[in-house]
């Protein structure tokens, strides 16, 4: 019961409080413009009356900027949308790339299987295309190093590799050392050449 009381007393000294505040700044607007209080709620009335124009404004301004928001959401969710496509199809170019590399590798081990030993003095008599084997960039790059490596055995150590190529018929292998390599030619022991462009594995 005493907390009821106490509530209820709360209440009316907030709004009596509140009622002298309000009093206070009447009677401070009435001296500093001059208006007595009927005039001033006048005044309101008028300004409430005139002043649509601005609240319409102000409420174009605020439709503006929502509509502004809305089309900066849409802009955001399109290049959100876009980075997930470019990153899916970053994923599929890997994949696509990861795949291709499979089958090259796996063609290359076949087309190796089915090579066949030809000594190399028999090289002189063959015949070749000058279509490149090779299709893949590091695999073009991969053999050149390779070239390099058996050049420098064969004129250092004198080791012997074996070089895996195509003539105009079938796929051949030779083991041999390798005495120069360029961009066009590999020449073996012996002055006798091959195509570098029809050299598909070097195994040193």
């Amino acid at each position: 019961m005493e907390t009821i009381k106490n509530n209820s007393n709360s209440k009316i000294k907030a709004l009596l409080a509140l009622s002298a505040i309000f009093a206070a700044l009447v009677f401070l607007t009435s001296i500093v413009l001059h208006i007595d209080p009927l005039n001033m709620a006048n005044s309101i009335v008028d300004f409430a009356t005139h002043h649509y124009f601005l609240m319409g404004f102000i409420s174009l301004i605020t439709m503006a900027l929502c509509v502004k928001l809305y089309n900066s959401m849409d802009e955001r969710i399109d290049r959100n949308y876009n980075n997930k496509n470019m990153i899916g199809y970053t994923r599929l170019k890997k994949r696509k790339k990861t795949i291709q590399s499979i089958r090259e590798q796996f063609f290359l081990k076949a087309q190796k299987l089915k090579s066949h030993y030809v000594e190399k003095d028999q090289i002189k008599g063959l015949q070749f295309s000058n279509n490149e084997v090779l299709s893949d960039k590091e695999e073009l790059i991969l053999r050149e190093q390779e070239l390099q490596r058996a050049m420098k055995l064969g004129n250092t150590l004198k080791q012997k590799v074996k070089i895996f190529f195509k003539d105009q018929k079938s796929n051949k292998y030779t083991e041999t050392t390798v005495w120069h390599a360029n961009s066009n030619h590999v020449v073996l022991k012996g002055g006798i050449t091959i195509p570098v462009n029809r050299i598909y594995k070097v195994e040193i």
